[in-house]
C-alpha cells in the first residue's frame, strides 16, 4: 500500500511542476482476451474436503488449461501527457469469471472467479509524433479481489427438485484457495502496445504477476488483455475556450 500511495504522490507531482503538458480524463473498458493457467501437481487434495483432483494422463497436470473473453472492466482514466510521453492512472471495477472442468477422480466442474477493485499506473511512449500514433506501455496493476469458488452442476446434469452435483454429491467450496488465487492484495506487471485514434487508444497488454504475489499461489497464469479507454476532457480543452473568451 506504501508503495500505492508513493507512485500515486510522484504522479501528482509531476502535473504540479511540469511545463509544456496537458492533462485528460476519460473512460475505460477492458476485456481479458485470453487467460492461461497452469498447475501442473500430478494429484491435488483440498485442505476442506475428502475429493481428490487427479491429472487426466501423466505429465499433464490437473490443470493447464486456456479461457478466452472470461474477464471484463469498466472505469475511469487520468493521463498526464508531456511531449511523447504519457502517465497514467485508471480504477475500474474488475469481473472475472472461469469454469474449470475435470475428468478423475471422477467427473467435476468448478467455477472460480472474482470480483475486484483494479488501479492500473503505467507509462506510455508514442513512437511518433502524429497525433494517431502508436505507442508502447509498461505498468503495474494493483488489486483487491473478492474470490469464489465454488461446484458448478455441469451440462451432462439434471435439475430436478434442486441442484444435482455430480450425481448427487457436493464436495464443497473453496477448493483452490492458495493455488489459484488467495485472498491478499496483489501486483500484476504488464507491457504492451497500442494505438492512437483520435481521442481513442486500443492497447493490448500482456500481464503476469509479480513475484512477490505469485508465490502466494502454487499456479502459474498469464494474461493477454485488450483495453480501451475515451479521453471525454483535457486542461487544453479548457485553456482553449479561455483564449476565445477573453479575445
Amino acid at each position: 500500500m506504501r508503495y500505492l500511495i508513493s507512485i500515486s504522490f510522484l504522479w501528482l507531482t509531476c502535473i504540479t511542476i511540469a511545463q509544456n503538458q496537458d492533462i485528460k480524463l476519460g473512460v475505460s473498458g477492458s476485456t481479458q482476451v485470453i487467460q492461461n493457467t497452469k498447475f501442473l501437481d500430478a494429484e491435488y487434495q483440498p485442505e476442506n474436503a475428502s475429493f481428490t483432483y487427479l491429472e487426466t494422463s501423466e505429465g499433464a497436470g490437473i490443470i493447464n488449461r486456456s479461457h478466452i473473453f472470461n474477464a471484463y472492466s469498466l472505469g475511469f482514466v487520468a493521463n498526464y501527457t508531456f511531449k511523447k510521453s504519457t502517465i497514467s492512472i485508471e480504477p475500474q471495477y474488475f469481473m472475472q469469471r472461469s469454469v474449470y472442468r475435470f475428468e478423475l477422480e471422477s467427473y467435476s466442474e468448478r467455477t472460480v472467479g472474482m470480483k475486484a477493485f483494479r488501479l492500473p499506473i503505467f507509462y506510455s511512449y508514442k513512437l511518433f509524433r502524429k497525433k494517431n500514433s502508436m505507442f508502447l506501455t509498461v505498468g503495474t496493476v494493483f488489486t483487491a479481489a473478492k474470490n469464489y469458488d465454488f461446484q458448478h452442476p455441469g451440462t451432462e446434469y439434471l435439475f430436478e427438485d434442486g441442484e444435482i452435483y455430480n450425481g448427487g454429491v457436493d464436495h464443497g467450496n473453496d477448493h483452490f484457495r492458495s493455488i489459484l488465487y488467495s485472498n491478499d492484495p496483489y501486483w500484476q506487471h504488464f507491457f504492451g502496445i497500442g494505438k492512437n485514434i483520435g481521442d481513442l487508444k486500443i492497447t493490448f497488454r500482456f500481464m503476469a504477476r509479480a513475484k512477490g504475489s505469485a508465490e502466494k499461489i502454487a499456479a502459474d497464469i498469464g494474461q493477454l488483455e485488450l483495453n480501451l479507454s475515451y479521453h471525454i476532457v483535457s486542461l487544453s480543452d479548457f485553456q482553449k475556450k479561455r483564449k476565445i473568451y477573453h479575445e
